[in-house]
Order: C-alpha cells, then sequence, then structure tokens
C-alpha cells in the first residue's frame, strides 16, 4: 500500500508540474484606446479615453503612453497618461508640419513593453494639412486595430529590479540601437 501511495503521489506531483507550466507567468495587460475622431487637421487635438484591464488588479499600470506614428513606425509625438481605476482621459496635439496622410495612435504601457508577445491597441488617424492646397487621393491601408508591436528595436531603458519603495535611488542604464 505505501508503495502505491507514493506512485500515486508521484504521478499527481507530474500532473501538477505539467499544469502549472501551461499557464501564463502573468496576466496580459490589455489597454484599449478610444480617440475623439478617426480624422483630424494638423495643429488639432486629439482626445481620448483609455481603459485599461488586467486580471490581478494589484499589478494593473496607472501610466499609459499614447503615441503618433507614421505608417512607417516613425515616432511622432508622445503623451503619458495618468489613470487611476483602469481609466484614463487625455489628448495629443497633431503637429502643424504634418503632411496629409494616415498615421497610427497606439497605446501602451510599461507592462506591455516589457512582453514582447503583447498585443498593442493602435487606430489609424487620417490627418490633413491645412496648407497644402491641393491633394486628390489618400491611400487608407487596411490595418487591425491590434497588432504585436516590437518595443525591441528603440530605445530601453533597463533597471535592477521591478519594484522600487517610495523615494528610492533608481539605477538606470539606457541603450541605444546603433
Amino acid at each position: 500500500m505505501n508503495k502505491r501511495f507514493e506512485k500515486f503521489r508521484s504521478w499527481l506531483l507530474v500532473l501538477c508540474l505539467l499544469t502549472l507550466s501551461t499557464l501564463p507567468l502573468k496576466a496580459e495587460e490589455q489597454i484599449y484606446l478610444f480617440p475623439d475622431r478617426s480624422s483630424a487637421v494638423s495643429g488639432d487635438t486629439i482626445w481620448f479615453n483609455l481603459v485599461v484591464f488586467n486580471e490581478n488588479a494589484d499589478e494593473m499600470s496607472n501610466v499609459v503612453h499614447v503615441q503618433l506614428d507614421n505608417l512607417e513606425n516613425n515616432h511622432i509625438t508622445k503623451v503619458s497618461i495618468l489613470c487611476n481605476r483602469g481609466r484614463g482621459t487625455g489628448y495629443i496635439p497633431v503637429p502643424d508640419s504634418l503632411s496629409t496622410g494616415v498615421y497610427v495612435l497606439r497605446a501602451f504601457s510599461f507592462i506591455q513593453r516589457s512582453d514582447n508577445s503583447a498585443v498593442i491597441n493602435q487606430k489609424l488617424i487620417t490627418v490633413y494639412n491645412r496648407f497644402e492646397k491641393e491633394f486628390f487621393k489618400i491611400n487608407i491601408p487596411e490595418v487591425n486595430s491590434r497588432k504585436k508591436y516590437n518595443f525591441s528595436e528603440g530605445v530601453s531603458l533597463l533597471t535592477g529590479k521591478d519594484k522600487f519603495e517610495r523615494g528610492e535611488n533608481v539605477e538606470v542604464r539606457m541603450s541605444v540601437p546603433q
């Protein structure tokens, strides 16, 4: 009977380890972006609402970054929004110098940026330059509103640990691509 119990316990341990290995290590955070418009004039302001979802409320981001990029993923402008209980509102200015075309508005958190498999919420924004006299056609690409975004191509800031106490000194290393 003792050997049967040991064998059963071994199988139970293996089953538990297999089950735990298939569970995600941390909950995926999802951020939803709701801009007030899908088109703007250069020099305009785009207002938006944010909703942050995370299964673990203690690990939910309280700062969300919203940035405007062109279709080649070149950064144009960015704002950081403080969220309270998973909700935030803010605005991002559209520069006067933007030419007429389609741009991407993205919202992401530091948790998503740390996870290369994170899906980033994005919206297409058509911008019309108010100083251009004529334009005939704007090619609007077919894009899914949620996309896996590769953060590893940009500047990254690295710290020695994940959590810090209030008032604690933080050492940061910056990595810039060549």
